[in-house]
């Protein structure tokens, strides 16, 4: 699996824009990954993350309306459908920088498929920022900063292997956003014509030394591709492990 530096180009393009020096620093929200609720639990556990539940309250009219026509941009899906009462709460969200407690709306869908989460569009428009074009973000991977910023433990999904080295990351850095992208060395027969997929998706880690700090920068990947709504998806990025006591 090689390098499409043209898709690296465009993908880091989409993040020139971001108003890295706003401050607070805009919310970029990520893609839920696997066994996310269960980091999650993980990190309230260690009493990183303060719970701070805010009784549900119903919107206006005018909030309902803005709402409804939102959620098929903020929402968990984009088709049309109906939805019932929208009240207000707070929930966790992923960001690119850990997990945040923000104004959510709980929707009552229409079609008896329960209950569905966005964040609170208005929250939305004036906290978050993210590229007009990443609508759905979608990425199995995930990274821990160093002490210093200057490296990350990147970890991604992929597929075994038996004709693949162990894959490495290559980052490509701007002045607001990094990308990185794993890397298969094929290591084939001299008589193989397609590379071997014998194996099962597993999770594997990759140490990125970076040319200058992580700081407020957006680490992203290349999602699904190009022209895809999950082209440029921003990646999560954990702090560094506490020592040990």
């Amino acid at each position: 699996m090689g390098v499409d530096t043209e898709h690296i180009r465009l993908a880091l393009e989409q993040w020139e824009p971001f108003p890295i020096h706003r401050v607070p620093r805009p919310i970029v929200l990520t893609a839920p990954l696997r066994n996310w609720h269960a980091r999650v639990k993980r990190e309230l556990a260690s009493g990183n993350w303060q719970s701070e539940p805010v009784a549900p309250s119903e919107l206006t009219a005018k909030q309902d309306a803005a709402a409804r026509e939102d959620l098929r941009y903020f929402g968990p899906d984009s088709r049309e459908r109906a939805f019932g009462p929208i009240v207000r709460t707070r929930a966790m969200f992923g960001t690119d920088r850990g997990v945040l407690h923000v104004p959510a709306l709980v929707v009552h869908a229409d079609d008896g498929h329960g209950l569905h989460l966005a964040i609170d569009p208005d929250f939305a428009r004036t906290h978050c920022w993210r590229p007009p074009a990443l609508t759905k973000p979608a990425s199995d991977i995930w990274a821990r900063s160093s002490e210093d910023g200057r490296s990350l433990t990147v970890h991604f999904t992929m597929v075994t292997r038996s004709t693949a080295a162990q894959p490495h990351a290559v980052a490509t850095e701007t002045d607001t956003a990094l990308l990185v992208d794993a890397v298969e060395e094929w290591q084939l027969p001299p008589d193989a014509v397609y590379p071997a997929v014998d194996g099962f998706l597993t999770t594997r880690s990759t140490l990125v030394h970076l040319a200058a700090p992580l700081g407020d920068r957006v680490l992203i990947c290349l999602g699904y591709g190009v022209g895809t709504p999950s082209f440029a998806t921003p990646v999560p990025v954990l702090p560094p492990v506490p020592p040990a006591a």
